[in-house]
């Protein structure tokens, strides 16, 4: 099995080459920079938007994406066709399963367990693309190309190798970095469904190396965690010597009081490959 992996040098995908090498799958690790993707991977550099020429494979495992923290860029809707048409032009070039990143964004606002028939209400340019972007390529394989594996990463709130992300706990190392004992921050009450950046990267691995489990899969640990506790665990488990200020900012009008994934796909996905 060939997988070719767009966004292969960003925070999630360089994680998720290295997963699947260590299942000895061969990987096609394609970005505009691939100085961070693991030795072993076959490397194309360049814009996939760009691309005139395709390259050949079994799996598609979409991760590419601009400006993911900047929830309100205009690129996000700009963007949206090109996405689609490269997906499409994958597929008919011989692709024949699709797995695309998606976000717990994509949910809006919602109290409880998100499932994978949870209504979808996203409130940001960013969310609402990767909304549309999902339900196009839905609505397109089934009517087109009907006998191509479709899944839909949907994930959560992810943390781990901080210093290549753009959360609140690359926020924290860089403060404490520049000797700051104070952290402003936000009330911490809500809850949210925390995983670890490599739990993530396996559980993609895991999905994309079979064919049988299909449709919205939650990438999530199945359990809510408040935003303080996290935050307090991630400075004890990196002992930074930093105090948070809490209440400083107000909390983001979009985020849910509580909200965690159904984990019941992913860990039927991660059950069979233990008994592999």
């Amino acid at each position: 099995m060939r997988v070719v992996i767009t966004g292969a040098n960003g925070y999630i995908g360089r994680h998720v080459v290295k997963a699947l090498l260590h299942r000895g799958v061969d990987v096609l690790a394609w970005d505009r920079q691939v100085d961070n993707v693991p030795t072993g991977a076959q490397i194309l550099q360049g814009d996939i938007l760009e691309a005139s020429e395709l390259p050949k494979g079994d799996v598609l495992l979409h991760l590419a994406w601009q400006d993911n923290f900047q929830h309100n860029s205009p690129s996000h809707a700009l963007q949206l066709s090109r996405h689609f048409d490269f997906i499409r032009r994958m597929v008919l070039g011989g692709v024949s399963q699709v797995a695309i990143a998606g976000t717990v964004h994509e949910v809006g606002y919602h109290e409880g367990m998100v499932t994978e028939t949870t209504p979808c209400h996203p409130t940001t340019l960013y969310a609402i693309a990767k909304d549309t972007l999902r339900r196009l390529i839905e609505t397109w394989l089934e009517s087109e190309q009907p006998k191509c594996v479709f899944q839909w990463l949907r994930m959560f709130y992810l943390y781990g190798d901080d210093g290549a992300n753009h959360s609140v706990f690359t926020h924290l190392l860089k403060a404490a970095r520049e000797q700051k004992h104070e952290f402003p921050f936000v009330s911490g009450t809500r809850e949210f469904d925390f995983l670890e950046i490599n739990e993530c990267a396996n559980m993609i691995a895991a999905t994309v190396c079979q064919r049988d489990v299909t449709g919205v899969i939650h990438c999530c640990s199945g359990h809510p965690q408040r935003l303080l506790d996290r935050a307090r665990a991630f400075i004890q488990e990196n002992r930074l010597n930093i105090h948070l200020q809490v209440g400083a900012y107000p909390d983001r009008p979009y985020d849910s009081p509580c909200i965690y994934g159904d984990a019941t796909k992913i860990r039927a996905i991660l059950g069979r490959e233990e008994h592999l």
